[in-house]
């Protein structure tokens, strides 16, 4: 699938660069081969660099980018349709000159009463008048074409400008968002977005970390004043016990037990 969008989109590139024509009828149809081409040039960027899309400063700027990129491919076609007119007038001109040049050798060939010579000459005037006219409607049509283009060219320059104006207007929203989001955490002790502490309630929790190891230092140094005070002092001695002596006890236990139902027996 991104091998298929990589070729499409070197398609489209070829077909928008072929000319003037085919951004013509591109921009008749609100541009949709060039909003396709951007699109997709940003589509396989972000594939190939792994990125995301950006912010609504970043959508912004991408938005004005590919109004740049109209309105210079609608300059373009505008000097071709121009050109194009130009060079059809010029060879009008040419034509009707070259139109007038059979006339004069007509005129004369008729003076000696040379049929075939007039009637050669007469076809090439009629054959040059033919292309004269010929390349005179296409350089009034395409001439109407571009001053039509002009128009719009002028309409979308200023479209450009306008566009370029709110991109600056969200930039200087987006900062003041941003700045009001920085306050807000400097207020709150916690992050807008993300939820996590502030600088400053980090810096308490640090603080009391500090003071807590502090005080576990302090206290290990204590016990371990503790520990080599009591090493110093002679530990008292314990007596030892034999196995006789325990044997006597449990004995001397087990004979207490066994009273009671001694005595019950001489009751009876």
């Amino acid at each position: 699938m991104f091998l298929l969008d990589l070729i499409l989109t070197g398609g489209v590139l070829v077909l928008l660069g072929g000319g003037g024509v085919v951004t013509y009828f591109d921009y008749k149809r609100g541009f949709p081969l060039a909003r396709s081409l951007a699109g997709r040039v940003e589509g396989v960027y972000l594939r190939l660099t792994g990125k995301k899309s950006d912010g609504p400063v970043e959508r912004a700027r991408n938005a004005v980018m590919i109004q740049e990129v109209n309105v210079e491919k609608l300059r373009k076609s505008v000097a071709l349709i121009a050109a194009a007119s130009q060079v059809a007038y010029e060879e009008s001109q040419q034509e009707i000159l070259l139109a007038k040049r059979f006339e004069a050798v007509k005129n004369e060939a008729l003076l000696k009463e040379d049929g075939e010579s007039a009637q050669a000459a007469a076809l090439g005037e009629l054959e040059a008048l033919k292309r004269a006219n010929i390349q005179r409607e296409f350089s009034e049509h395409h001439g109407a074409i571009a001053k039509n283009l002009e128009i719009r060219l002028a309409q979308q320059e200023q479209e450009l400008l306008l566009m370029k104006d709110e991109k600056a207007t969200i930039e200087v929203r987006t900062q003041v968002t941003e700045g009001t989001r920085q306050l807000y955490s400097l207020l709150s002790d916690v992050e807008a977005e993300t939820g996590i502490s502030a600088p400053r309630l980090m810096l308490k929790e640090e603080l009391k970390k500090s003071r807590h190891e502090e005080l576990t230092a302090e206290n290990m140094i204590v016990l371990a004043e503790k520990r080599r005070k009591l090493q110093g002092k002679e530990l008292p001695r314990q007596s030892v016990v034999s196995l006789e002596q325990i044997q006597g006890e449990i004995n001397a236990l087990q004979k207490r037990i066994a009273l009671p139902e001694k005595a019950g027996e001489a009751v009876n």
